[in-house]
């Protein structure tokens, strides 16, 4: 945490309606040296489901560690969804649905950024699909923040894809696959196109290759 970064948060709670005091963080290397961070500039105030399909448009950015908000907030929204490495990012939503988003414009946290990133893991692949198959069962978002969210999920498994498909990891590139495949059912045509255009034009005669070489 930086310094008066608890103090600085506690401070967007000027009204009994904002939910959630957050702000932005510094990315730093293994070594503490400075690195490049994504720029948002999001108003002082927010409605939650603003905040939310901001969000999942990764025009903002809500990490743990930059993020505050009651015990009581949480608690009344069941606490802690069980939905894996997902959980934070859940309980954020669930809180922000129908109250206000306060933001503090100075970073109050130094994010370290690292290779072994569980970005890529199965858990994590797994948790998008518990996620997104939660909210749909209790059917507490609007269609358009549940389409966005349905979109965010599988670029993150995309990505999660592409890099197991071009590193040879056959096993972990199947099992992102039949996730994707999963959670898009009914939009298989959409998804081939979107796979192959989101990827840089140098990577899809590799993507394409080792795809194939999934199903040998």
């Amino acid at each position: 945490l930086e310094e008066n970064a608890i103090e600085n948060l506690v401070q967007g709670f000027n009204c009994d309606d904002v939910v959630m005091s957050y702000g932005p963080v510094s990315f730093v290397d293994k070594n503490g040296v400075p690195k490049a961070s994504p720029n948002f500039y999001p108003p002082q105030i927010e409605s939650g489901m603003e905040f939310i399909s901001n969000v999942l448009r990764s025009q903002r950015a809500a990490f743990p560690s930059a993020t505050l908000y009651r015990t009581k907030d949480a608690l009344d929204v069941g606490g802690y969804p069980d939905v894996g490495t997902a959980t934070d990012f859940a309980m954020i939503v669930k809180i922000a649905i129908t109250k206000l988003i306060s933001y503090h414009p100075f970073p109050v946290t130094k994010y370290m950024s690292h290779s072994e990133s569980l970005s890529f893991s199965k858990e994590a692949i797994s948790s998008q699909a518990i996620l997104i198959k939660t909210f749909q069962e209790e059917n507490t978002l609007p269609k358009l923040q549940y389409d966005l969210l349905v979109k965010y999920g599988s670029t993150i498994i995309y990505k999660a894809l592409r890099h197991h498909a071009l590193r040879g990891n056959n096993s972990d590139a199947r099992f992102a696959l039949s996730v994707l495949l999963q959670i898009n059912a009914n939009k298989n045509w959409k998804l081939r196109f979107a796979f192959f255009s989101a990827a840089p034009v140098r990577w899809c005669a590799r993507i394409r290759l080792a795809l194939m070489h999934l199903f040998v």
